[in-house]
């Protein structure tokens, strides 16, 4: 499962969108020890963040595990180089992927077929539908 966060901040009359491939809770899991320690840091930081009108809504990307598998297995055979990061070891997947499980989200978008293009879709309409303070005119720009 792969994390998102998307933060929204009033500028001036506009409003930006963030959107970030990580959760802000994912130093919880890669902590080498303590982890469990920065999640109520986490919360105070998100909580003031909201008194200054930045919003950070999480967004849990779903896939089934044998499909993440295999998606794993293909990007090692394309980028070796990710063994260092334990992506061989179905254990660590599985591991990864109950921690993630384990989190509240305020949003969860399934990515078991299709293109990142649809998931991002799927993800800009729910968005949309459930946020008033969502741009509807959100143009996307790739960072540079």
């Amino acid at each position: 499962a792969a994390a998102a966060a998307a933060a929204t901040v009033a500028a001036a009359s506009q409003r930006t969108v963030y959107v970030a491939d990580r959760s802000p809770y994912s130093a919880v899991f890669y902590a080498k020890r303590g982890g469990h320690l920065l999640e109520p840091l986490i919360d105070e930081m998100l909580d003031e963040l909201r008194l200054h009108d930045v919003h950070v809504f999480t967004v849990a990307i779903t896939v089934d595990k044998d499909v993440l598998w295999r998606r794993i297995q293909t990007r090692l055979q394309r980028e070796p180089e990710r063994a260092r990061y334990n992506e061989q070891d179905r254990r660590w997947m599985d591991r990864t992927v109950e921690f993630y499980e384990g989190r509240r989200w305020d949003y969860v978008v399934s990515n078991n077929e299709g293109s990142l293009d649809d998931v991002m879709h799927k993800l800009l309409h729910l968005l949309r539908s459930t946020l008033s303070l969502f741009p509807a005119s959100l143009r996307l720009t790739p960072a540079a």
